[in-house]
């Protein structure tokens, strides 16, 4: 963790070396800066994805390009606190991160937005902001695939207090892993077993964000409607089904 801690402070004293040159070179005020997670803490261990025998993971070389260490479990729950699990799960550990953006021209630190938003909403609101349509139609021939996300630009902007329609779904899915939202309802189905049920499990993260009350028992007819909502997301995505050893 030691280590880690460095280098999240190495990353930042970069980041900051980043703004500086914006600063100086008169960009700053016209730039756009995303600055994104794309999953929770990392918690599982070496060897979980096969051999690592070629990587040096003494205590002096981590950190270095041949290493490829983890901080484990217990301090992944730390950094997910006070979500449930971590990276490669259903959990809200897993897909709940951080977000920060400094807008063109912004001059001082707006409010933080607690409403639904996705790292695909990222490429439709950088063309919002360049003022450039979403890709439709066709291209060489080809049918393009419509961005899924939602522009941000009016939240950022405070015009908005949410991204979304107020009873929008999401789903996802790896490595065995799999979850389906709809509103304030959230089922998920940890790809290992060990770390859930083993079946699927029913929250309502308007009131238990930290997955602490399975009520999939309670309330069946919600799970099977939540159901749909992943099976529809497999069927427009193309999703192979996996299933974790």
């Amino acid at each position: 963790m030691e280590i880690y801690a460095g280098m999240v402070e190495n990353l930042d004293a970069n980041v900051g070396r980043i703004i500086q040159y914006l600063k100086q070179n008169n960009l700053y005020d016209n730039t756009l800066i995303f600055f994104v997670s794309d999953n929770g803490a990392e918690g599982f261990v070496r060897g979980s994805y096969g051999s690592e025998s070629g990587f040096d993971n003494s205590v002096a070389n981590v950190g270095t390009p041949t290493s490829y260490h983890y901080i484990g479990p217990r301090w992944a729950e730390v950094s997910a606190a006070p979500f449930h699990l971590w990276k490669d799960t259903a959990g809200e550990g897993a897909t709940t991160a951080p977000a920060i953006v400094k807008l063109p021209n912004q001059k001082k630190a707006e409010e933080t937005n607690h409403s639904f938003a996705s790292v695909l909403d990222v490429f439709p609101t950088l063309l919002d902001y360049a003022h450039i349509p979403v890709p439709q139609g066709q291209y060489k021939g080809r049918t393009i695939n419509t961005p899924s996300g939602y522009s941000w630009k009016s939240v950022l902007e405070n015009k908005s207090q949410t991204i979304r329609p107020a009873n929008f779904s999401f789903a996802d899915e790896l490595h065995g892993s799999k979850y389906a939202k709809q509103g304030e309802w959230k089922i998920a189905l940890q790809g290992r077993p060990e770390l859930g049920t083993g079946s699927w499990e029913l929250y309502n993260i308007a009131t238990d964000r930290g997955e602490n009350h399975n009520v999939a028992q309670l309330y069946p007819a919600k799970v099977q409607e939540l159901l749909a909502v992943y099976q529809k997301y497999t069927e427009q995505n193309g999703v192979q089904e996996y299933n974790a050893k």
